[in-house]
């Protein structure tokens, strides 16, 4: 499909002042008393069924349409109220078949008393009614070039919907008004229709129902291309609302209408909410949403919401950037799709060992892979192309010998011909999938599934969350130049990572439980073949390369070509302990650690080493591994082999629900270190080492990975100039978890020493009474402490919780991302482990999430055995994941499955089996009982929102045909399998 980076349509509503109006006032279509009558002209008809409203627009354009005030002026000079809503964006991919401006706006307020106080009003007359726009909105649209509109009155919710586009780019084809909402449908010249709905969901509970189903069929008729906004009056993730909320059946549906349609909800920069009652203590809430399918997104796959200041209304004004980004160059990257090419490995020896060159070994081994990945940009060019192109020439050779087929025949020649160009397609189909699955870092699904736009997706979402826009410098200034965030993201690494001056520390009297004499032999033995072959076939071959761009999988599939010259690198590392510079270099990706992110403490900052380095840090902690059981306490939960995460949460769960039984009181404190990895002083970390046990050799090697560091910091594929480490370990490096355990380790041991001397009580669990002040996993610490004086010593807990700038938390509370605390048979207990997960899933798309379903089904059956107690953990999850995508079912009596969503016939629920079906059914958790008859021949009770069409009723006789061999037992009770 093709892409399309810039688009302009501005959308918004008129409103009663929220003043005046006992509901919120939405940032899409607020309730007004209508300026321009209910009434619409009498060629746009208006129903209770949406599907029934359409009409052509050139009927009706000579009372709706308008001539922009000042089309010739091309920058807008903007009222205050709506100031910087329209954006315009510059650029965009080097193959996007053309660039365009970019806007979608959604904001409310225009109707306010004080908006319209402060802006004349521009008088516009229609055929059958009269009415006002305010004259700063028309500005807004007539001075940035958007020539034409249209206004809607929905009599139903009192709503008004102002649609304004540019007529020199998109031309108006269709027009349907709902109870609801308002669509459009676009016609794109050389791109085929798209379609813009604008909704005002309703607040009665009683009509969500009704709402959905509206939305359900504008998706039927506006597929694929549909993009739906506006204030959906109800939030989807209890994240969704300050201070959370618990889930509702109406958050559910939602989030299942989002499911069914596969939209995709793309990020939402400067706000975490939409909606507030703007009262001393706030309630807000996530109302206003751009939701589009996933054609719109491969049409503009750099699309991006934004709120911006709001000054009328509760709501915040939204714009949709279909092209916001501007990215640097794309450094070389290693192509997973090479390897499929029959000539690559004979290619590769052959420049592999065409290099010559004198120097270190490790020097010498990187400038070899430079060699190499100049020979393959120009090997590249000639044996892969353009993808595109070549797929494009293929579905042209393909069509014509279809064409010459329906005159005449094919030859024999022809004929062979269209048998080799069908496997030179379905060969560029799966470079193209392995090609999107490396860039999408998708482990679980593999290539050869036809998941190309999956992969696509995922790779776009990916990009698109990494873009820094604006940001805030530790002044308050906020920075837009792309400059100046560079600048101001370099200067806080270099002092971040600058050695501190005046430091000193002193660690004494501590049990240090140093490894063997054995151990520590055995860890400075000389590497060899075998241990470097297994530590690079154990890592993971589509993790992000580095500086030098290649991946794992070259060193895995080549691995007989350069094998010989790796060991000699190794063998001059264990001799020397130094790793060259260009050996140790790598980029620094910011990852957003929440949707808002504003500063740069908001990012987590992410290493990208080079292939040879991974290597190296890899066999060094594959040794370190079998070592750490003899020195790190049981308390660490992390990296240590026969430990897991699940161990610490359960332990945790065990001793605050004693504490909880006992009825006594405690003080729970639970720690995240801030930047843990980067604070890590080297000096600190060879004294524990040493403290440890291990030699000198060993710690030599262990400075040598650390001492040579040097990054540069990728800012939206930008760069600016090398930064040397002086502290810290890096992300993503293999040897960085084993080391920081031993810095955490010190904690750990200071808080025994101090349980010895009585200092620190803890909490005394179990029959034994034993006693447990802490647990950690790896940065993740949790406390547990004796109040010991009762009510003011919980008030001084409080008091140094605020101090500290903690909060004080009810139960539960989450400790490595599971709830602590509480009752985990209640409803809403597992509602953050539901709603992270769902996150995780927006936008996958129903067949992906039922693919998924069958990995994760295994955790109903995931047993932990723990001191004694056998923890069947899907049993505390059965409640939430009730749903089909979890559990298979064996029909009895018919009366506690449901026919679509649950899974009892076939590998997938009959709605992911016949999905054009499943969207067009009325109730989508109606039983088995409810359709299917008891007895043969069975009779059939389906009820669909519209007639069916002809591909839908095939679907319709496979289903039944498929059922004809269904064995029901109305004697048994429907049962899991």
């Amino acid at each position: 499909m093709p892409v399309v980076e810039n688009l302009e349509v501005c959308l918004s509503s008129l409103s009663q002042s929220p003043e005046s109006s006992s509901t919120p006032s939405c940032g899409l279509a607020l309730p007004m008393s209508s300026p321009f009558g209910p009434d619409l002209p009498s060629s746009v008809s208006h129903s209770q069924s949406p599907m029934e409203n359409r009409a052509e627009v050139q009927f009706a354009s000579s009372n709706l349409m308008f001539e922009s005030v000042n089309p010739s002026k091309s920058k807008p000079i903007l009222p205050k109220e709506v100031s910087n809503l329209v954006t315009v964006s510059q650029g965009g991919r080097v193959d996007a078949p053309q660039v365009y401006e970019t806007c979608w706006n959604w904001f409310g307020g225009l109707g306010s008393v004080r908006f319209l106080h402060e802006n004349n009003q521009l008088e516009c007359q229609g055929k059958q009614k009269r009415w006002s726009v305010t004259e700063g909105l028309w500005v807004v649209f007539g001075r940035s070039g958007i020539r034409n509109g249209l206004l809607f009155w929905c009599a139903g919710l009192q709503v008004g919907f102002l649609i304004i586009w540019d007529s020199k780019k998109l031309r108006s084809e269709e027009v349907v008004i709902g109870s609801f909402l308002v669509s459009v449908k676009f016609a794109l010249d050389g791109y085929g229709p798209l379609w813009l709905s604008a909704v005002y969901g309703p607040n009665n509970p009683l009509l969500r129902k009704d709402f959905w189903v509206e939305l359900l069929d504008i998706f039927d008729l506006s597929f694929p291309l549909w993009c739906v906004s506006g204030d959906f009056n109800v939030i989807k993730r209890s994240s969704e609302k300050l201070g959370s909320s618990s889930l509702t059946s109406s958050m559910k549906d939602f989030d299942g209408f989002i499911r069914e349609c596969e939209l995709l909800n793309p990020l939402l920069r400067n706000a975490s909410f939409t909606w507030s009652n703007m009262q001393e203590s706030p309630v807000c809430k996530r109302l206003n949403h751009f939701l589009y399918s996933n054609e719109w997104g491969q049409f503009f796959p750099q699309s991006l919401q934004e709120a911006f200041p709001r000054r009328t209304s509760d709501h915040w004004p939204i714009v949709l950037d279909t092209n916001p980004f501007k990215w640097g160059p794309t450094p070389f990257r290693f192509e997973n799709m090479w390897l499929q090419h029959s000539n690559f490995k004979e290619s590769f020896r052959s420049w592999w060992r065409g290099f010559q060159g004198n120097g270190w070994e490790g020097h010498k081994f990187m400038r070899r892979l430079q060699f190499v990945k100049a020979n393959l940009k120009e090997w590249n060019k000639v044996s892969f192309g353009e993808l595109n192109e070549r797929k494009k020439n293929i579905l042209n050779d393909l069509a014509n010998f279809d064409a010459i087929e329906q005159v005449g025949g094919l030859t024999s020649e022809l004929l062979v011909q269209r048998t080799l160009r069908k496997g030179e397609l379905e060969e560029l189909i799966l470079r193209e999938e392995i090609h999107w699955r490396q860039k999408g870092r998708v482990k679980w699904v593999k290539e050869g599934d036809c998941n190309s736009k999956f992969f696509h997706k995922v790779a776009n979402g990916r990009r698109n969350r990494k873009f820094i826009k604006v940001l805030e410098n530790e002044s308050g200034l906020v920075l837009n130049n792309s400059e100046r965030i560079i600048e101001e993201i370099l200067l806080y690494f270099e002092k971040f990572n600058a050695s501190p001056t005046g430091e000193s520390w002193s660690v004494e009297g501590l049990d240090w439980s140093p490894i063997s004499e054995k151990s520590a032999s055995r860890l400075d033995s000389p590497f060899t073949e075998e241990g470097i072959s297994k530590a690079i076939f154990q890592l993971d071959r589509d993790k992000a390369p580095g500086p030098d761009g290649f991946t794992i999988t070259v060193f895995q599939d080549c691995w007989d070509v350069i094998k010989e010259d790796l060991v000699r690198v190794f063998a001059e590392f264990h001799r020397s302990g130094i790793i060259n510079q260009s050996t140790n270099t790598s980029f620094i990706v910011l990852l957003p650690k929440k949707s808002l992110t504003k500063k740069i403490s908001d990012f987590r900052p992410i290493s990208l080493i080079t292939s040879l380095y991974k290597i190296i840090a890899k066999v060094l902690s594959g040794r370190l591994r079998g070592v750490l059981h003899e020195t790190i306490h049981s308390t660490q939960g992390a990296f240590v082999q026969g430990r897991q995460i699940l161990d610490m949460v359960l332990i945790a769960n065990e001793i605050v629900d004693e504490k909880r039984r006992s009825e006594e009181e405690g003080v729970v404190f639970k720690i995240d270190f801030e930047k843990a990895y980067d604070h890590v002083s080297w000096d600190f970390l060879d004294h524990v080492l040493e403290k440890k046990g291990f030699s000198p050799r060993w710690r030599k090697l262990m400075s040598g990975c650390l001492s040579m560091v040097s990054y540069v910091v990728l800012v939206n594929r930008n760069t600016k100039e090398w930064v040397k480490a002086f502290r810290g370990l890096r992300q993503d490096d293999p040897l960085s978890p084993f080391l920081f355990t031993f810095v955490a380790d010190v904690l750990s041991r200071m808080l025994l020493r101090a349980e010895e001397r009585n200092l620190l009580e803890g909490f005394r669990v179990g029959r034994t009474k034993t006693r447990v002040s802490h647990l950690q996993f790896a940065d993740d610490t949790i406390f547990f402490s004796n109040t010991r004086e009762e009510e003011l010593q919980i008030l001084k807990s409080l008091l140094l919780a605020k101090l500290l700038d903690c909060k004080a938390s009810s139960w539960p509370i989450l400790y490595l991302g599971l709830p602590l605390g509480g009752n985990p048979k209640a409803c809403g207990f597992w509602d953050p482990v539901i709603e992270r997960i769902s996150r995780r899933l927006d936008g996958w798309g129903i067949g992906i999430w039922e693919d998924f379903s069958k990995e994760f089904r295994s955790l109903r059956e995931m047993v932990v055995e723990l001191d004694g107690h056998i923890v069947v953990l899907g049993r505390l999850l059965h409640k939430s994941f009730r749903s089909s995508k979890f559990t298979r079912f064996v029909v009895g009596d018919r009366e506690r499955i449901r026919f679509w969503e649950d899974l009892w016939w076939g590998d997938q629920p009959l709605g992911s089996q016949y999905s054009r079906l499943f969207r067009v059914v009325s109730d989508k958790n109606i039983l088995i009982s409810s359709i299917l008859g008891s007895t043969r021949p069975f009779s059939w009770n389906f009820n669909f929102r519209h007639n069916l069409s002809d591909s839908e009723i095939e679907d319709l006789e496979g289903l039944m045909r498929s059922l004809d061999g269904l064995h029901l037992s109305p004697s048994v009770s429907d049962a899991r399998s």
